[in-house]
């Protein structure tokens, strides 16, 4: 009761604002308003086939165009701790591929890894997070630890297309200790692709360990002229 009403006098003096649009929210367990999650927008197509580094993986699809939205969004969840609104992302990303069979009909999901100098400096890995909540939208379960970054890498953004190469060509590895995927068809999920180099080299590593078929989810992509 009293934790109720500490909350209720909390909202009042310090109500939660959207961290998209700065709108004052309904309630502490909110963290992207409603307005802000209805403005992102979906590609027309999921399917992508504009990127230049593809080769190792069968179908590259993205859900979400990246804008000025979706860049707020994602910014928080990487630089701020907003962990919930990964996991709602992932959530709401999953639901628009639930029609396409290809992607139910994998076997497993597997986050873009980070390095782990990264990871502890952040504190988690987005990507995993994302694939959680994907995972919760499709029934696809997740597999942490099969694929490793080995080599740290420097931020893609501000690398042109053949640096965004050098930098991921050999950062993937598979871990000795895990169980098998041989044969069987994966989901290969990171937050943004732009070029596809990062998910073109780790699916690289999964087709080493006798991956059958790969499938490149991001969540976001920019449009590319």
């Amino acid at each position: 009761m009293f934790g109720r009403i500490f909350n209720s006098v909390l909202s009042i003096v310090f109500p939660p604002l959207c961290i998209s649009c700065g709108r004052i929210l309904g309630g502490f367990g909110n963290k992207v308003c409603d307005a802000c999650w209805e403005k992102l927008r979906k590609l027309p197509s999921f399917v992508i086939e504009n990127k230049v580094y593809t080769d190792h993986l069968d179908m590259l699809v993205a859900v979400y165009i990246f804008d000025e939205v979706f860049q707020k969004i994602v910014h928080m969840i990487k630089y701020s701790g907003f962990r919930s609104v990964a996991y709602e992302l992932g959530y709401r990303a999953g639901k628009e591929l639930r029609r396409m069979p290809r992607v139910l009909e994998c076997e497993v999901i597997i986050p873009v890894p980070l390095n782990p100098v990264k990871k502890r400096e952040r504190g988690y890995n987005q990507s995993e997070i994302l694939a959680r909540g994907f995972s919760a939208s499709v029934g696809v379960p997740v597999e942490v630890g099969f694929l490793v970054r080995r080599k740290y890498t420097v931020s893609q953004t501000n690398l042109g297309v053949e640096e965004r190469k050098k930098n991921v060509e050999d950062a993937f590895c598979i871990s000795r200790y895990q169980k098998s995927f041989k044969g069987r068809s994966v989901i290969l999920l990171d937050d943004v692709v732009t070029t596809g180099a990062t998910l073109n080299y780790a699916a690289k590593a999964l087709r080493s360990a006798g991956v059958k078929e790969v499938i490149g989810i991001a969540i976001a992509t920019p449009l590319m002229d």
